[in-house]
């Protein structure tokens, strides 16, 4: 795709998401009180303009003049009405304070959870995560095959982030990234090998935007006057310093879950990020990596089925795999004519869950990483035209032979390397399918996990 093409759709997307954000935010925040002001003047006009009908006092062109006026007049009344509302909803001021942030994740402590599960606090150019080896051989192990439910507990925005959610977003789409209000799955507790369910809840895009996007700022009084909101208490427990468990979180967590696909020819499919994307722009990138839809836990009976099918679809859409537009189109229908027939996954392929981190840059939001198998060729695993609504978020896939005598987690490792050798930037979803990759190597269950995956597809 030419240069000016790609400016020009980059153009088109960044004016949508700003259009349907403004109507929707618009709609959303229209409070009862502000409605009512609303209503009022039509409460008084209709009965008035309904009696001057009737006593016929007007001549035809007066009484068409005096109802454009009225109508003038209401429409202006209208607009300085919700501009009054918008100016006291986006009241504050804010400072963005990544550095500070940083300190104070730094310097927080693990909490007992963590410590128990042998969490520990790792970076990634400089961007920490919590992650744990002892909870990811357990995920290696099929740990996450077990039963899911909806927490009882249903997420909303605590008071304390609520009062600047109007402005996070305006600041959000400001950034000129589109940005549409989806449905997608958060957790609502951390992988833990006592309990005998995985506990979820249903959110939305924007829930996510104005929690765990906002750890970095300070929000303050006009002028800077007085401290309302840190940020980072999200993730940081200001009275004890410790790291906040998932179970206690302020923040939407929506899960992130990303996979490494191996061919049936002896290739990794890698990609880069675009531009357009809220996360690791311009950085090498595993095959398929995003947020995990609602719609993705329809018919599934575990949670490793959530997060696996959630990797795979997004594998489908960012490598434009040809066959897979039609499931595409099919999983993202919650209508009543969508049965488990109609969205099995068209491809021969087979994904499992092999490590776990929290990403404390957006505060401790979960990410799941899989490794999956296909039947598929090199050149078959990746379309020749990227789809319409992959554009800008990812700049082009690509698959790397594995060389003679090596294996995947060693072929990765070289991908890896060469790349940063290169000066290229690597993105956390990498770093981490790389680690646990090697992690299975050295616990010499990696041959046996791939070896699964094959016959799964088999």
């Amino acid at each position: 795709m030419s240069s000016s093409k790609t400016s020009s759709y980059h153009l088109f997307r960044r004016w949508q998401g700003a259009t349907f954000t403004k109507l929707g935010l618009l709609s959303e925040s229209m409070s009862v009180a502000t409605a009512s002001k609303l209503v009022t003047p039509l409460a008084v006009l209709i009965p008035v303009l309904a009696a001057l009908a009737e006593a016929q006092v007007l001549t035809d062109s007066a009484w068409w003049l005096t109802l454009g006026a009225i109508v003038v007049g209401v429409l202006l009344y209208w607009i300085a009405t919700i501009g009054i509302e918008n100016r006291q909803r986006y009241n504050y001021a804010v400072r963005s304070r990544k550095e500070l942030t940083s300190r104070t994740i730094a310097s927080a402590s693990l909490s007992d959870y963590q410590r128990e599960h042998d969490f520990e606090k790792r970076e990634v150019d400089g961007r920490p995560y919590l992650a744990s080896d002892r909870v990811d051989e357990f995920i290696q192990d099929g740990g996450l095959e077990k039963p899911w439910e909806f927490s009882s507990y249903r997420y909303r925005l605590p008071k304390d982030l609520e009062q600047f959610k109007y402005l996070n977003l305006r600041r959000h789409y400001a950034q000129g990234r589109a940005m549409f209000n989806g449905k997608l799955l958060g957790m609502a507790c951390d992988p833990d090998w006592t309990s005998h369910v995985i506990q979820l809840h249903p959110i939305g895009y924007f829930d996510h935007i104005t929690s765990n996007l906002v750890v970095d700022n300070l929000y303050y009084t006009p002028g800077y006057d007085e401290l309302l909101f840190d940020g980072s208490s999200i993730i940081v427990n200001k009275d004890d310093g410790v790291l906040i468990d998932l179970i206690e979180s302020k923040a939407a967590n929506v899960i992130g879950s990303s996979t490494l696909v191996l061919t049936s020819d002896g290739h990794v499919i890698v990609g880069q990020q675009g531009s357009l994307s809220d996360n690791s722009q311009g950085m090498l990138i595993p095959s398929g990596s995003g947020s995990v839809s609602l719609n993705d836990s329809f018919y599934a009976e575990t949670f490793a089925d959530i997060v696996a099918g959630a990797a795979q679809r997004e594998y489908f859409e960012e490598a434009a795999v040809p066959g897979a537009q039609e499931y595409l189109r099919k999983t993202k229908s919650t209508g009543v004519f969508r049965t488990p027939d109609s969205v099995t996954v068209p491809v021969p392929i087979a994904t499992r869950p092999i490590a776990y981190m929290r990403d404390l840059t957006r505060a401790g939001l979960p990410d799941y990483f899989n490794l999956s198998y296909t039947q598929l060729t090199a050149e078959q695993a990746i379309g020749k035209k990227a789809l319409p609504s992959e554009k800008g978020l990812q700049t082009g896939m690509r698959a790397e032979r594995l060389q003679p005598g090596e294996d995947v987690a060693q072929c990765v490792d070289r991908i890896v390397k060469g790349h940063r050798a290169d000066g290229g930037s690597v993105s956390m979803q990498m770093e981490m399918t790389r680690h646990a990759l090697l992690q299975m190597r050295e616990r010499g269950v990696l041959g046996e996990f791939v070896s699964h995956l094959q016959r799964a597809t088999a």
